[in-house]
């Protein structure tokens, strides 16, 4: 029953390992991609799982803007400590705990010249509605092949998974070329204000302007989902949509439109539009104080080192999927204002 579920986080964890050392080498142009075999893999027995289920476990919920359960995220960042000890005792390792709950670890390299990238996920997790589970959201049960529980793909999985991957290679002895930073902010459901917005603030004071990559939560590989397309394809994110809410308010009524707006646009255009749509005078339009135009669209040619140490990763785990770069439509930590 478990096996499938086992599977599935070997594929995300030793996703994570692959990119680490990836991004080791600067790519230069796309080669034959070799395979990895069943010895690279990390997993064996069902530690792995039974160390994402604890992690469910933990309610680390974010109600509102800047309301969330204090005394829980402390208990994940002790999770974390103890579950993951060389992380945490690493002479190259330094953990920062940003704001009280947010935490960003830094990986110390052997070249400085090489500029750093950024791993990112959250700790944090939305509300429940109770009547709507089958099953406790925070219990993290395993039944008929699956995991359940709030968090489990939003996004504690991608978190696991970091930090399964850094734990492992410590244990071979790993030591990186290029440096690297680990964040983990606290209340992404909230806006990220608490904690992306301070660790933001973190990289600031130590001049950091600019990394090599970031990575954060994203898009999936898809099966059978794209019309003549029979490959399974890999959606990897190069741009993140904006969005803007407009109070619009006739004589009698009044309504919030939530706009997605594309890459290739600006919130302006978007307004203009609707202007022109509805055609009234009379109609008046107010832009809600916190939109946020779409982020430009990242680099991902064949000289775009972020995202080919991505693909090719991707490509050596799953070596039958298309990579196809895509819009990242959910909010994530590490959006623009």
């Amino acid at each position: 029953m478990c096996r499938k579920i086992i599977l599935l986080l070997a594929a995300i964890i030793f996703l994570i390992v692959v990119v680490f050392f990836r991004a080791e080498v600067y790519f230069a142009r796309p080669k034959h991609i070799s395979l990895c075999n069943e010895t690279h893999k990390p997993i064996q027995g069902d530690d792995i799982l039974k160390r994402f289920s604890e992690a469910l476990q933990i309610k680390t919920i974010t109600k509102d803007i800047r309301v969330y359960d204090r005394n829980e995220l402390k208990n994940f960042a002790a999770f974390l400590r103890k579950n993951f000890p060389l992380i945490h005792s690493s002479s190259f390792i330094k953990l920062e705990t940003v704001n009280n709950y947010s935490l960003l670890y830094y990986v110390q390299g052997n070249d400085s010249s090489l500029k750093p990238y950024l791993l990112c996920s959250h700790m944090d997790v939305v509300p429940v509605e109770l009547e709507k589970w089958d099953i406790d959201p925070f219990a993290g049960e395993i039944k008929d092949g699956f995991i359940y529980g709030r968090g489990a793909v939003d996004v504690k999985d991608t978190l696991m998974a970091i930090m399964e991957s850094l734990e492992y290679l410590l244990k071979h002895n790993f030591m990186p070329i290029r440096s690297f930073y680990i964040a983990f902010g606290h209340d992404e459901e909230g806006l990220g204000l608490d904690g992306a917005a301070e660790i933001a603030q973190a990289f600031r004071r130590k001049d950091i302007k600019e990394f090599e990559f970031l990575l954060d939560e994203g898009t999936i590989i898809l099966h059978d989902s794209i019309a003549g397309i029979k490959e399974n394809t890999a959606l990897i994110g190069v741009s993140e949509k904006g969005y803007v809410t407009e109070n619009v308010m006739p004589s009698e009524s009044e309504a919030l439109i939530n706009h997605r707006v594309h890459p290739n646009q600006k919130v302006a255009e978007v307004i203009e539009f609707d202007r022109r749509l509805i055609n009234d005078d009379r109609v008046e339009i107010e832009i809600k104080d916190d939109f946020i135009e779409p982020h430009p669209i990242s680099p991902y040619g064949l000289d775009a080192f972020g995202y080919q140490t991505i693909k090719k990763s991707i490509e050596q785990v799953f070596p039958e999927t298309i990579t196809i770069p895509s819009i990242m439509l959910a909010s994530t930590d590490t959006r623009l204002k």
